[in-house]
């Protein structure tokens, strides 16, 4: 009888302790969740590649963020496979410029190794940013430097030994949710100028860049 009555005491005893896990679980779960990388990717109508979009959520104030796009100096440090940036014309703190950006080449998975070596990218973009509301847009996309009026006399970078992109759709948003807590919105769209068929190795190209990057930031600021 007392064997029973102990077990009896057992099972509630441990009926109790899921049920407390069970509801403390949510907020715990909710914040785990938010600090993952979560990316997804649409396909864009008459392209080949895919636009990938990167969420998550890092610890530091919007003056950080701020300081940070403001650095254009810093930019090879965060964003994965970039290179060099150069800013040709304008002032990133008049939320207007005109940037030259070279990323590493795409890289080959080894049965492809056959296959001659992608070039390094780069790329001119036009980059605007502003802060509304407790939240930061950064909007980059690709402008053709021999049509662009503002870059007129400008000598651009790169040389034949390189791939220039020439479409190219970028976006940071900076989302304050909290007491030091900031969402971080990447979108990507970029045809990286490429002309044979595998694709897969060209869109992992693009959706790194969005992961790793927003990996990037979220060491900088949370450590």
């Amino acid at each position: 009888m007392v064997i029973h009555i102990n077990t009896l005491l057992y099972r509630v005893l441990e009926l109790v302790l899921i049920i407390s896990a069970c509801l403390l679980t949510p907020s715990l779960s909710s914040a785990q969740n938010a600090e993952k990388i979560v990316i997804s990717r649409t396909n864009i109508e008459a392209s080949r590649f895919g636009q990938y979009r990167g969420t998550v959520q890092i610890q530091t104030r919007m003056e950080d963020v701020k300081a940070l796009i403001l650095e254009s100096e810093s930019y090879p440090e965060w964003l994965h496979g970039c290179k060099k940036t150069q800013i040709l014309v304008g002032d990133l703190s008049t939320g207007k410029a005109y940037i030259y950006v070279l990323y590493d080449a795409p890289k080959l998975p080894w049965y492809l190794r056959f296959v001659p070596r992608p070039k390094d990218r780069d790329m001119v973009l036009r980059l605007l940013w502003e802060i509304t509301d407790g939240k930061l847009m950064v909007n980059l996309s690709d402008v053709n430097p021999q049509q662009e009026p503002d870059l007129e006399g400008i000598t651009i970078p790169g040389d034949s030994s390189l791939t220039t992109v020439k479409q190219a759709t970028v976006s940071w948003a900076f989302v304050a949710v909290g007491q030091d807590r900031i969402d971080v919105i990447h979108e990507m769209y970029i045809d990286p100028n490429h002309k044979g068929t595998d694709m897969g190795v060209m869109n992992k190209y693009v959706k790194d860049m969005v992961r790793k990057s927003l990996e990037n930031i979220k060491t900088r600021f949370n450590n």
